[in-house]
């Protein structure tokens, strides 16, 4: 939940601006745009990723908002979401309802908790089960109690450098706030004191030549009139008058 029990879950894409290059509206041909949408239930949620869109997903909650009048909410995003390639009918397919699509999102019950129902190794699966039954119950998930089930990973390709064993492969994921501070939240984050740091004029003070104390403000020596480095001048000259 975001701020609250009543939220809602909005499909965000980048789109391109439709105006023509040159158009009023478009005139370097630069502009684009985001696309929320809002879903209202969960047969409606059940959705990819979409590189070619930048696409994420913003839980927020649509009775609070940001000093802009933004809905508070927090946005999930992850490029590794790539599609299952095990046909419908499949053991994989049948056994993994959660990995038929990227993103799932239902009404929240105490009762579902596993996405492949309790006991998957002896699970035969099937086209109904698990997070599939639940989303097929197609409930309201408009600002309500929602339960989001997104779905990341990688299409192993095998590789040589896999054998004996397997290095590690690199997933992200993030869950971002989208507009639920006013501005950013580190900005009142007290710096932290360096006690060696120093100011750069500090290495100039007490600071001699020739044992007469220089001028950090002008330059010039304490001594010195009108730029003079001689004790005695008084015009500029170099040498004292005898």
């Amino acid at each position: 939940m975001v701020d609250g029990l009543k939220n809602s879950v909005a499909q965000v894409d980048c789109v391109p601006d439709e105006g023509e290059v040159g158009s009023a509206t478009n005139y370097y041909g630069n502009g684009f745009h985001t696309e929320k949408t809002i879903y209202k239930t969960a047969k409606e949620a059940v959705s990819h990723y979409d590189a070619a869109k930048s696409r994420a997903w913003v839980i927020q909650n649509p009775n609070k908002t940001n000093y802009v009048g933004n809905p508070v909410g927090y946005k999930i995003m992850s490029k590794d979401m790539p599609p299952l390639l095990g046909k419908p009918g499949s053991l994989v397919w049948n056994r993994a309802p959660f990995a038929r699509a990227n993103m799932f999102v239902t009404p929240w019950a105490e009762d579902q908790l596993y996405p492949s129902d309790i006991h998957i190794n002896q699970h035969k699966g099937g086209e109904l089960f698990g997070l599939a039954k639940w989303v097929a119950e197609d409930g309201n998930i408009e600002n309500a109690d929602v339960v989001c089930w997104p779905c990341f990973g990688v299409s192993h390709t095998s590789r040589a450098e896999d054998w004996p064993i397997m290095p590690v492969e690199i997933l992200r994921v993030h869950l971002k706030p989208a507009n639920f501070f006013d501005r950013n939240p580190g900005l009142d984050v007290p710096s932290k004191a360096d006690i060696k740091s120093r100011n750069a004029n500090e290495a100039f003070k007490n600071l001699t030549l020739n044992g007469d104390k220089l001028n950090t403000a002008n330059g010039v020596h304490a001594n010195g009139a009108n730029g003079s480095n001689g004790s005695n001048g008084s015009s500029g000259s170099c040498c004292g008058s005898k």
